[in-house]
């Protein structure tokens, strides 16, 4: 785990992130004349910025946003491991291969942690220098995070094992297909308590990124602080500020234990299914992108490419650009072309077929779309490429644009 760590830190992608989520932190907790409110109540209420109100803030905005970005700034350990033939050295060590995923696995909450770490301190200048309630309290500060952060942090780090593991889920499509999970578990939590007055109370169960919990604990607060209901829910990410809206005392959250024990459920299940990708492991390794690579049809002729494409082929961009596209869809297979075909044909049909049609037209070249930049990194083709002309260097960028 700390070599694992010690190789993301070591980049300066690593320090470039904890930068800019320390200056999105400061934006969460605009000053009270603002225009907007980063977690507000249905009301346009919002508490006063105590430690315990700093909490909840950034745990409900970490359990739903850095659990989307993280996956992204995390995965792709494991496949680095396979293609470098790292694992080849680590399978002969008496490390188990449970022991290596619950490794990887804790390397990827490290990292969440160190983000998560640099956001309070970042909160607690907000909270002095904002001067609504400078009273310090760090546990009630740290307790939102570890109760409502840390269970979709570790499902977030899980997703990334098994997205890592699965050779179809290495690239692009493993990248759609997560954000596509995380609405869906964001949207499937939240659907049951649609336009609900007044929930039931806190039970056993919770969702994984903690809104309904908060969200009835907001209702419960609020209700007891008004004498009368409210409307059930909050806002969060930006709501516009309402005048005359004063802000409310929020000095702590009290969960109950079975409250406290249903999270502690989520990080189990997480390491749970992180461990029971052990199994998968010799597979997965044993299927590295040089043999995907191999059967990808690449440099297939499509002849006919070249005689519609070649007469555009002028000078250093007009080259570059065309050798791009010509590359691009010689790698494409046959069910690609109909598809192509099939989404083509189907725009021009009714408004809501071509609406449909319209988005699986967007989907089919996103492994050239979200690459096509990298590719002379991937093949390892930079060094012919900038030995052809001298203005190349200036080229690649915008015959990558074009192509794409």
């Amino acid at each position: 785990m700390v070599a694992d760590l010690r190789e993301r830190m070591r980049t300066p992608r690593f320090w470039i992130v904890l930068g800019l989520m320390a200056w999105a932190t400061w934006w969460c907790f605009p000053p009270i004349e603002s225009g907007y409110r980063t977690l507000s109540l249905l009301d346009g209420s919002r508490g006063y910025y105590s430690s315990a109100w700093a909490g909840v803030a950034l745990g409900l905005i970490y359990s739903t946003m850095l659990n989307l970005i993280g996956f992204y700034l995390v995965r792709g350990t494991l496949t680095r491991d396979i293609e470098t033939r790292v694992w080849q050295l680590l399978v002969t060590t008496p490390m188990t291969r449970g022991a290596y995923l619950l490794a990887k696995w804790a390397s990827h909450m490290a990292v969440f942690f160190m983000i998560a770490l640099v956001g309070l301190v970042v909160a607690l200048v907000a909270q002095w220098v904002r001067n609504e309630d400078r009273q310090i309290d760090l546990i009630e500060l740290v307790k939102p995070l570890l109760l409502i952060s840390v269970p979709s942090f570790a499902l977030t780090a899980m997703f990334a094992i098994w997205f890592d593991l699965i050779p179809w889920l290495r690239r692009t499509a493993g990248n759609v297909l997560f954000f596509i999970v995380w609405t869906v578990m964001l949207t499937m939590s939240v659907a049951p308590y649609e336009g609900i007055q007044k929930p039931e109370p806190q039970g056993w169960t919770s969702d994984p990124g903690g809104m309904i919990v908060m969200a009835k604990e907001f209702a419960r607060v609020r209700e007891a602080q008004t004498g009368k209901p409210l409307e059930f829910g909050f806002n969060l990410g930006g709501a516009p500020a309402r005048k005359g809206v004063e802000p409310f005392e929020w000095k702590g959250w009290s969960p109950e234990p079975k409250l406290i024990a249903s999270r502690f459920l989520w990080l189990a299940l997480a390491m749970a299914l992180t461990f029971a990708a052990a199994p998968l492991l010799d597979w997965a390794a044993s299927r590295g992108l040089a043999k995907a690579k191999a059967n990808s049809g690449a440099g297939r002729s499509l002849k006919w490419l070249n005689w519609i494409m070649n007469p555009f082929a002028r000078g250093p961009l007009g080259i570059l650009t065309i050798a791009e596209l010509k590359q691009a869809l010689r790698q494409r297979k046959m069910w690609w072309w109909l598809a192509a075909i099939g989404v083509v044909g189907a725009q021009f049909g009714s408004p809501e077929t071509a609406r449909i049609a319209l988005l699986f037209a967007w989907i089919l070249p996103l492994d050239v779309l979200a690459r096509g930049v990298l590719r002379e990194r991937d093949h390892g083709t930079g060094a012919l490429v900038f030995t052809a002309w001298a203005s190349c260097p200036g080229s690649l960028p915008q015959d990558s644009w074009l192509a794409s």
